[in-house]
């Protein structure tokens, strides 16, 4: 018998010979800004703020970072070292 995932999953694929690099988040979990992040001396991500993971970057030279999407609409590209895990509801 032959198992699909289901139809809205989403399965990331690598070359073989590629190493995995490990991270705390994945898409679609929530986190939370461990610091005020600005954007030309604004703040526009108030400390403790929660966003949604959108995309992991894990090859990037100074390691893993997340696409979060914040409240308001902001789109940014964070350290995995300034975000913490969303409480749970």
């Amino acid at each position: 018998m032959e198992t699909n995932p289901p139809r809205n999953s989403r399965l990331e694929l690598i070359d073989a010979d590629e190493p995995w690099v490990e991270s705390r988040f994945e898409t679609r979990e929530k986190v939370r800004a461990r610091c005020a992040f600005s954007i030309r001396g604004d703040v526009v991500v108030p400390a403790g703020s929660e966003g949604e993971v959108f995309k992991v970057l894990r090859d990037l030279p100074d390691g893993v970072h997340y696409h979060v999407h914040f409240p308001g609409g902001r789109m940014l590209q964070v350290a995995e070292t300034l975000l913490d895990e969303a409480p749970h509801a």
